[in-house]
């Protein structure tokens, strides 16, 4: 089979590495993350520039090695790539040696990289163990300082301890390098030997009393398979602390004297495993707040709810009421710290079983027992606690609930849940909690069907426009008329725009269909110009959506352009609420769009508490009156209504401004 690009790539590097010690690709592929573990325990580095310098110090204990065998094979992961290689090589002892070497690779916006490197002995160093047993085994052929010089050159190799020990009860040493006493904590060889008073050195008083008898249990257990074991265990060090170790060794029985002894290496793992512990903990808490990120707070969440299934349990999600405001007005670091301040409130709640998380920004997770009225009771208290951080600003919160029935859910389902919640409470635009109903995944669903069809259903030719007349009734002629858009779906049948219009205006799909609309609008005149049939103008609606469009202007005048009509036959309807939502944009975007030639109408007016505001500004050619003014409240009023109609229509008169009512077919 041939080997893939990224084995190749791997063992090119690591190649170039070990016998070169050349590190300028390796280095170049390094994330600005990545974090590399040397050889040695207490080798470890985060960021580009500390692996590098990491790489080079292991270096010179490979110096003028030779690679002999190098084979790596990958595998794909949730990130991106992990190849493992294990390569064999000689230095210039002779010893062959064996090292493992996790390489993880990730694709980045900057291509693909080193996100992570590991460089470990062979788990079992049987090379190792083969080679020094085989010369203990003969030491008495050994000139005198040739044992201390293979033990020593074996403890510098793998910067940890050798010992030989007997199986006897009490496990007296025979030999140890002196990294033993340094690995401990001990000053000099002769202090390490002074708590034994000069008797023999027994490994039974420094392991830790809870894994003495777990750890030679487990030795025998390999032993029964192989004449070589790993095991772990914690040492006791000279200031009475302990520290975690791995002993790899073997069993060799001396054919002579027929004694057996254990020949092993002692690692210290304490700094690996405290690493590891800050990696696991920072993968699983969010930095800002020490709470749980969001993948931890659903693991946790699923454990309490798997381990109290008779138990009810909400989900809440909850946020601040205009944050970036906070951030904009105070600064960033003042609304890291009212972050940090919810998130100890939190967790000084000593409620059980109870789980704390943050989503992101200002979004917060809590799950919790219903009992008790849980939910008024966190509400209440966050609320109080918002009193109490020193700002010159009103702190308010959003909730959403999510009161679990379904425990085969996912906890990223209940969620999801709580979010709709939270979405109805903000929508409201008051400080209030939403709780999820079955209502609001009935919305969603129809949502997501509205959304999985818009595109295909516009590229279908689904969407139908039809032209409403505008009636006069002085002339009691029509003068003109309106497209208005509708969704005829093969399954579903006729969509009403008040199902869609929103949906589509949310998700920016609108301007397409808007743009469908006015192309259609002048295919409609181009054919009645062709046909010789009288051409009457026709109005287009222009969503606020619309606006954020920087060629706007120049779409419509490639429309006319292209069917070669004049602009003063495309009418332009935007809507009173547009305008207050973004009124500097749009008034120079229409004043530029009469200029060119098109009428611009102002649909809706009458309907927000700005019109005659927004009058005095706006560039308006015609007037579309809401005639909600003469609803049935206005026979409760006193008629005010039609009172304030009357008005608005002599107001436009005394402006020229054309006036066209709405709905007065109802």
């Amino acid at each position: 089979m041939e080997q893939s690009k990224i084995v190749a790539l791997t063992k090119k590097l690591l190649r170039d590495y070990y016998e070169y010690g050349d590190i300028a690709e390796l280095e170049n592929m390094f994330s600005e993350d990545v974090i590399a573990f040397g050889i040695h325990s207490d080798s470890y580095a985060t960021g580009k520039d500390r692996a590098a310098q990491c790489l080079r110090q292991m270096y010179y204990e490979l110096k003028s090695c030779r690679v002999t065998k190098l084979k790596g094979m990958e595998k794909a992961t949730d990130q991106g790539w992990a190849v493992r290689a294990n390569l064999v090589f000689s230095t210039t002892n002779r010893m062959r040696n064996m090292h493992q070497v996790l390489v993880m690779f990730r694709d980045t916006a900057a291509g693909r990289k080193i996100c992570g490197l590991h460089f470990q002995h062979d788990m079992r160093h049987e090379l190792l163990y083969q080679a020094v047993s085989s010369r203990i085994l003969n030491r008495g052929e050994l000139a005198d300082g040739s044992m201390d010089e293979v033990m020593d050159m074996v403890a510098s190799y793998v910067n940890c301890a050798y010992v030989q020990y007997r199986p006897d009860q009490e496990l007296p040493v025979d030999y140890y390098s002196e990294e033993l006493w340094r690995m401990l904590g001990y000053k000099s060889g002769p202090a390490f030997g002074q708590q034994f008073a000069g008797q023999d050195i027994l490994l039974e008083r420094l392991v830790h009393p809870h894994d003495l008898v777990p750890s030679r249990e487990e030795i025998k257990r390999q032993l029964l398979k192989s004449d070589s074991y790993q095991v772990e265990f914690r040492l006791r060090r000279a200031d009475d602390s302990y520290i975690w170790c791995i002993e790899c060794g073997r069993y060799v029985l001396d054919p002579k004297s027929g004694i057996g002894t254990f020949n092993a290496v002692i690692t210290n793992l304490s700094p690996l495993k405290q690493t590891h512990a800050s990696f696991l903990y920072n993968l699983r808490h969010d930095r800002l707040t020490n709470l749980y990120n969001k993948k931890a707070f659903c693991r946790r969440t699923a454990e309490v709810l798997a381990d109290n299934p008779d138990t009810e349990f909400e989900i809440m999600r909850f946020n601040i009421a205009r944050f970036k405001v906070i951030n904009d007005l105070f600064g960033e670091e003042t609304g890291d710290k009212l972050l940090r301040y919810i998130a100890h409130f939190l967790k000084s709640i000593k409620l059980e079983p109870c789980v704390y998380g943050r989503l992101y920004a200002d979004n917060f997770l809590l799950c919790y027992p219903t009992h008790d009225d849980m939910r008024n009771h966190m509400i209440s208290s966050l609320q109080m606690l918002a009193e109490t951080f020193a700002l010159d600003y009103r702190i308010e919160f959003y909730f959403g609930v999510y009161t679990i029935r379904d425990m085969a859910l996912s906890v990223t389902t209940m969620i999801d849940r709580a979010s709709m919640g939270l979405a109805k409470a903000a929508h409201n635009g008051v400080v209030a909690c939403g709780e999820y109903g079955e209502d609001m995944r009935d919305n969603i669903v129809n949502e997501q069907v509205i959304v999985n069809n818009m595109q295909s259903s516009l590229l279908r030719g689904e969407f139908l426009v039809y032209i409403q007349p505008k009636y006069e009734l002085m002339s009691e002629k029509i003068v003109g008329g309106e497209a208005l858009v509708r969704w005829l779906h093969p399954q579903l049948g006729f969509i009403s725009p008040s199902r869609f219009i929103p949906i589509f205006e949310k998700n920016g799909f609108i301007y397409q269909l808007d743009k469908y609309v006015w192309e259609r609008a002048c295919q409609i005149l181009r054919e009645d110009m062709d046909a010789g049939r009288p051409v009457l103008p026709i109005s287009v609606n222009v969503s606020r959506i619309d606006f954020y469009s920087p060629n706007i202007v120049q779409v419509f005048e490639q429309l006319i352009a292209k069917y070669d009509i004049p602009p003063r036959l495309l009418e332009l309807e935007l809507t009173e609420s547009a305008y207050v939502e973004n009124p500097q944009q749009i008034i120079e975007i229409t004043k530029e769009l009469q200029r060119k030639g098109f009428p611009i109408l102002m649909d809706d007016f009458g309907s927000g508490y700005s019109s005659l505001n927004m009058l005095k500004d706006m560039p308006v050619d015609i007037l579309k009156i809401d005639l909600q003014f003469l609803s049935d409240s206005d026979k409760e009023d006193n008629g005010r209504g039609g009172n304030i109609l009357n008005s608005v229509v002599r107001m436009a008169k005394w402006l020229h401004i054309p006036v066209i009512a709405e709905g007065v077919e109802k």
